[in-house]
């Protein structure tokens, strides 16, 4: 089939739907139709829609996604984008809020207020609930699309099974904007479609502002919209919520970028340089086509574009993609991320979403093991096993701290039952635990540590405050205190070493990392500990957010014969047993010599800190087991 046959086919068929009354479009379709749509669907699927003549699949792709953004011209669909969009409510809180958005326009603030909106308008699915008990499903497969499927875009249909009724729901993966509209739930392949123009970018389009999607080839999408007031192009993710915050998928999810390429109805354009801090290791991933053919095929598609515009528009455009070729080339040389794009995911879990599953984010990538795990090491984790466990029956409190039963519906003392709140949702507040029976770092391999750990506000809800807390192991004295405030409790205690879960910024005091991240720190006696980032052993932001207010579970593994500490983070747990499920390993430290830090003493105490300053957090911990370790002969 020639080019200009596989075009007259698209164009026959945008222009027989868009002939017809959206009434008539949503009903029944009729058997001639029918025909017709199976005809179309078939001769269109045979010649892939390829507008271009070579035989690279990607440069297909890239044809295909520039010939559907077109879609977001449709004055019905824009039309019916802002049936549900509050334009005037937009305004009005946007109109409230600009003073504290200095550097941007009054547009700008109303798409931060839109971000807002649609992250409640649009729900997140993950994997569909029964459509008959509501039950949790397990994916069995694909299906066939039916008639109604094609009409509204949906090539691909999932197949779910209930777990309790085994009744099967299907899942079409709408990618037609009016159906998502209406249906107003997805992945971030119907929040911002991959196969189909963006359903956020639909809404920007409709308020009136210049907007293209965002194509990432590592399986996710987001939207730009072009600001007046910065004269550029900023990043927004209706997904996450995020404006403007460009690294936040290298930086904060740890995804390997190759090509994130935009697209609008005036043209194409390669702003992969935009995401991420490592352009030349970017390079060594993009082998989908040559860098020049890339080039001559966004080129052209864009000249395709230019063609239907008037000149002046022309001109403008071609202005404004030289800055914006410069701004890139620019950017391509950042080193660093800003500490609101260290976050990890946010969506991804249709029951959580305030903290993606570790195990989803894996799947897709989305874990960078490169800086913060020794993957050499993490592979020797199976041949360890747990022998006995050790007692830890009764705790020393100190400063703020308290058994504090009431989220953990029990008086007991016993492990796993009792929680310790080692600090309340107050300022300036600073509480250890330590367990007062002593572990042995010369019997066995060494030690594994579960606990659970929840950080919320005074309504035990998310948080939003400081500083953030620590597991430690320390033979200093079982009474030990250290400072607060950025020091989380540890700091200026003498042997001892700190796994440190921070929630705070402290980049003026104590040089952090990031807002949210876990650091490994210690200080060879007679120097007491530190908070202070200089004497961290290695630390990893790549995580989920930690102050959601939701129980979360670390498995640290202290290898003292190894000379190895280990941190495993997961989302999902047991909260009444204080212990995880699907841990995911997240940092590893090596060449750690524990008992020396501990100033050769073969005894030590093990617990929790945690401090408040002029922000406030309550810190929550349940201890789940402690168990020495034993390693296979046969490794």
């Amino acid at each position: 089939m020639q080019e200009n046959q596989i075009l007259a086919i698209a164009e026959s068929l945008q222009r027989q739907w868009l002939a017809l009354p959206r009434n008539k479009r949503a009903a029944p379709v009729s058997s001639e139709d029918e025909k017709l749509i199976r005809q179309l669907a078939a001769q269109l699927t045979d010649a892939s829609l390829i507008p271009v003549s070579n035989t690279n699949a990607f440069e297909r792709q890239l044809a295909k996604e520039s010939k559907r953004v077109l879609v977001y011209e449709d004055r019905d669909l824009l039309d019916l984008a802002l049936e549900y969009v509050p334009l005037a409510q937009l305004y009005d809180e946007a109109e409230i809020d600009l003073e504290q958005y200095p550097d941007w326009g009054l547009e700008d603030v109303v798409i931060i207020k839109l971000l807002a909106w649609f992250k409640n308008f649009f729900s997140w699915v993950d994997q569909p609930a029964c459509q008959f008990c509501s039950s949790a499903t397990t994916a069995i497969g694909r299906g066939k699309p039916n008639v109604d499927d094609i009409r509204h875009g949906a090539s691909v249909i999932e197949v779910y099974q209930c777990r309790q009724c085994h009744q099967i729901t299907r899942f079409p993966r709408y990618n037609n904007p009016s159906k998502l509209l209406e249906i107003r739930k997805g992945r971030c392949g119907e929040w911002a479609n991959v196969s189909s123009p963006c359903c956020f970018t639909l809404c920007c389009r409709a308020v009136g502002a210049e907007a293209r999607y965002i194509l990432d080839t590592t399986d996710h999408v987001w939207t730009e919209v072009y600001s007046q007031t910065q004269q550029r192009w900023v990043h927004c993710d209706p997904c996450e919520n995020a404006f403007d915050r460009p690294l936040l998928y290298s930086a904060g999810w740890g995804k390997s970028l190759s090509y994130c390429i935009a697209f609008s109805a005036e043209e194409v354009m390669d702003v992969t340089k935009r995401y991420t801090t490592n352009w030349p290791v970017i390079l060594t991933r993009r082998h989908a086509t040559s860098e020049s053919g890339l080039s001559k095929v966004i080129h052209d598609l864009t000249e395709q574009r230019y063609s239907a515009l008037p000149a002046s528009r022309v001109e403008e455009l071609k202005i404004r993609r030289i800055e914006e070729e410069k701004e890139l080339e620019k950017l391509s040389q950042r080193v660093t991320a800003r500490d609101d794009e260290l976050l990890g995911r946010i969506s991804g879990n249709w029951k959580r979403p305030l903290a993606c599953s570790l195990d989803w984010r894996m799947a897709r990538k989305e874990i960078n093991h490169t800086e913060e795990l020794d993957t050499e090491l993490v592979a020797e984790l199976p041949s360890y096993r747990s022998l006995e466990s050790v007692e830890t029956d009764a705790f020393s409190l100190q400063g703020s701290a308290t058994i504090h039963t009431a989220s953990c519906g029990s008086s007991s003392f016993e492990v796993a039952k009792e929680c310790i709140q080692v600090t309340p949702a107050r300022t300036s507040q600073t509480g250890s635990a330590f367990a007062r029976n002593k572990i042995s770092l010369e019997r066995h391999e060494g030690i594994v540590v579960d606990f659970a750990f929840k950080i919320a506000n005074e309504n035990d809800g998310k948080a939003d405050g400081a500083d953030g807390f620590a597991f430690v192991i320390q033979s200093y004295a079982e009474n030990a205190l250290g400072s607060g405030g950025c020091d989380l409790g540890y700091g200026g205690l003498r042997k001892s070493i700190a796994v440190e879960f921070d929630t705070y910024d402290s980049s003026d005091r104590c040089a952090d990392p990031s807002g949210n991240h876990i650091s490994v720190h210690g200080r060879l006696p007679p120097h007491s500990n530190s908070a202070h980032h200089m004497y961290s052993h290695g630390h990893t932001s790549n995580i989920p957010p930690m102050s959601t207010g939701n129980w979360l579970y670390a498995r640290i593994h202290l290898l003292t014969k190894k000379q190895a500490i280990i941190v495993s983070f997961s989302d999902e747990g047991n909260e009444q047993t204080g212990i995880g499920n699907k841990y995911e390993p997240v940092l590893s430290v090596k060449n750690i010599d524990i008992q020396k830090y501990l100033g050769g003493d073969v005894e030590a105490w093990i617990g929790f800190t945690a401090s408040t300053g002029g922000l406030s957090q309550s810190h929550q911990v349940k201890l789940g087991s402690v168990n020495y370790l034993s390693r296979d002969s046969s490794t």
